[in-house]
């Protein structure tokens, strides 16, 4: 016993059990089963030193850690994948849902710049506010459209959507919103309205222009809204109309500062169209994120089940190698004390190992 606590103590054990197991089995089989297979001990003997069998036992903690890497990344990998995915469209669509409070704040600041409502906005400012508008919304919708060339808008834009937060390719080039820039579909807050179109040819507002993809209807209503802001005699306003003293009574006469200007009759007909096209853009989008989220859910439920069962092959198959281990240990005891010295010698490199303490490689 005391050369095995040496070989135990060195953390050698394994070692020994892998050199003798098929020794160890073949004298086992001997003395235990019947003298028929005493003749074909010496046979066993010889072929019991394979090696491909010594190095897979080997081996076997390398496939156990293998089997538990497989696992962790069969598991993480999907979930990291498709959690990407989802936010990058989620925050793509987000940012392009502000386009629509751009063009509700144009159209509400062009009104506001024809109107000169001293009572809302002191001189200038309703300029001012559109100003600010058709610029946000005019880099929006350029750096949406043409993403690929964007170095020279603003910082905080190109950031937001294109710098790494968002990641997606330019409109142009997705192809399941072909129906919205390629299609020359009519889109309308009451898709009814698309049926029956009633053109203004005094301010260019006609069937064929409400088919253009919806990047150059904005860029259109952007222009419209340049127009008004750069007709606005915001000296005048500011030295010849008393703010405090607008008389109300002839509505009339504000009635007719907005329904005599055709650009902005144009932004009041074409609004509703935008605002549809927007909301149908991002429609699309959503019903992307939704698919994907579907088709996620069971890949991962995929994966989760191929690695459950991965780590359950792995407890199984190390439970396999503890026992077989123990059983090699305990039959190498055996040997040492029960098995009759006639049997041990039937190995000579065991009995060698048994006389000396030392292995033979």
């Amino acid at each position: 016993m005391g050369f095995i606590l040496i070989f135990y103590f060195k953390g050698s054990i394994n070692e020994l059990i892998e050199k003798f197991d098929d020794d160890v089995n073949a004298i086992i089989e001997t003395y235990d089963i019947n003298a028929e297979t005493n003749g074909k001990l010496s046979e066993k003997l010889e072929k019991g030193k394979k090696k491909i069998n010594y190095y897979y036992k080997k081996v076997r903690g390398v496939i156990i850690t293998f089997i538990v890497l497989l696992t962790v990344v069969t598991i993480s990998v999907p979930v990291i994948t498709y959690d990407k995915y989802i936010l990058e469209h989620v925050e793509y669509n987000f940012k392009v849902s502000e386009r629509k409070d751009h063009v509700l704040d144009i159209f509400m600041f062009s009104y506001e710049t024809l109107l000169q409502d001293r009572h809302a906005y002191l001189p200038g400012e309703a300029e001012s506010r559109l100003n600010n508008e058709i610029k946000k919304l005019e880099v929006m919708n350029i750096k949406i459209f043409y993403s690929d060339n964007i170095n020279n808008f603003d910082k905080e834009l190109q950031e937001n959507i294109y710098m790494g937060k968002l990641g997606l390719s330019p409109t142009i080039k997705m192809s399941y919103l072909d129906e919205i820039f390629l299609n020359h579909k009519c889109f309308n807050i009451n898709m009814d309205l698309c049926s029956n179109i009633t053109e203004k040819i005094d301010n260019d507002f006609t069937e064929d222009l409400i088919k253009f993809n919806v990047d150059e209807i904005i860029s259109e209503f952007i222009e419209r809204a340049r127009s008004i802001l750069y007709r606005s005699n915001i000296t005048y306003q500011k030295t010849e109309v008393d703010p405090y003293n607008l008389d109300y009574g002839d509505i009339h006469q504000f009635r007719q500062r907005y329904l005599n200007d055709n650009d902005y009759q144009f932004e009041y007909d074409i609004y509703d169209y935008i605002i549809g096209a927007l909301k149908k853009y991002e429609e699309i989008i959503y019903q992307i994120i939704n698919l994907k989220i579907k088709d996620g859910i069971l890949c991962i439920i995929a994966f989760y089940i191929i690695g459950i069962s991965l780590i359950l092959f792995s407890i199984v198959y190390t439970r396999r190698i503890i026992k077989e281990a123990n059983t090699s240990l305990i039959e190498i005891i055996n040997i040492a004390f029960i098995i009759p010295k006639s049997a041990v010698d039937s190995s000579p490199e065991f009995k060698r190992f048994i006389d000396t303490g030392f292995l033979d490689y």
